[in-house]
């Protein structure tokens, strides 16, 4: 007869205790007890992340699997340009309504010099306060466009800062299953898949019994940032990965004669 033990860890092995009874016994000269082990290792884990070039948006998308899955960086859509072209528009708004203001503030000027030659005069005095209403107006437009132009040119700032590293190492999960497969000598098992946002992929360890798996866990750490319809900070997407032995041992520690055998 043989008797299995189920061990969780090498060290429980020691206490060995028979799981029978004298009915399954019956007829019984010999007992054979094995161990079972079964036991888990982390061999590596980690955390990578980048600020996406691609579309991504303001939720994980079947799209973000395919980012975390590249292995070349595209250029992605670069909004200074953009930004440049709408703080040069401001700009021109800007320096238009201060030549209109200007413009005003001279012919008031010029109103007020002829009514201290000529005297008061109902219609010149219409008139200079007419145009003392209009630069008014135009002067709370000009505080306006003063305002979005400071908004619009500190985003188009943090635009070329945030897109000025395009040049950053590809770091995705392929990339991570390169290095980990020189490191331990992997020999992946098929092609790997996704479960939900988790790409798993299994295989071998030469000289080592046993399945190890590839785990890679995807995120959304920062979701992107806009600005008038335009994205100025990008998403950040990350991947936490481990690398984890699933292995199972079994070992005959006795073989045990009983005497006449059981009856």
């Amino acid at each position: 007869m043989r008797t299995f033990i189920p061990i969780t860890s090498k060290k429980a092995a020691r206490a060995i205790i028979p799981l029978t009874d004298a009915s399954r016994m019956h007829g019984v000269s010999t007992a054979t007890y094995t161990v079972y082990c079964s036991d888990g290792q982390k061999l590596g884990q980690g955390s990578i992340s980048w600020k996406e070039n691609g579309n991504q948006g303001k939720r994980l998308t079947e799209q973000s699997k395919k980012f975390a899955m590249e292995t070349t960086l595209d250029g992605g859509d670069d909004p200074t340009s953009e930004l440049d072209a709408k703080v040069s528009e401001i700009e021109e708004e800007i320096n238009t309504v201060n030549a209109k203001i200007t413009a005003l503030e001279q012919e008031c000027t010029d109103i007020s010099a002829q009514m201290r030659d000529l005297g008061y005069d109902r219609k010149l005095m219409q008139e200079f306060q007419k145009k003392q209403k209009e630069i008014k107006k135009l002067k709370r437009q000009l505080s306006s466009l003063q305002t979005e132009y400071n908004q619009v040119k500190k985003v188009r700032d943090e635009a070329y800062e945030e897109y000025s590293g395009k040049t950053d190492d590809v770091t995705r999960i392929p990339s991570i299953m390169k290095e980990l497969q020189t490191a331990y000598h992997l020999q992946w098992q098929g092609q790997g898949y996704w479960q939900g946002y988790t790409y798993i992929r299994k295989a071998k360890i030469p000289g080592m019994e046993g399945i190890v798996t590839f785990k890679a866990n995807l995120s959304l750490q920062r979701k992107p940032s806009y600005f008038l319809g335009i994205r100025y900070h990008r998403a950040i997407l990350q991947v936490d990965w481990t690398l984890t032995t699933e292995y199972s041992y079994s070992d005959v520690v006795e073989v045990m004669a009983l005497d006449g055998g059981f009856k």
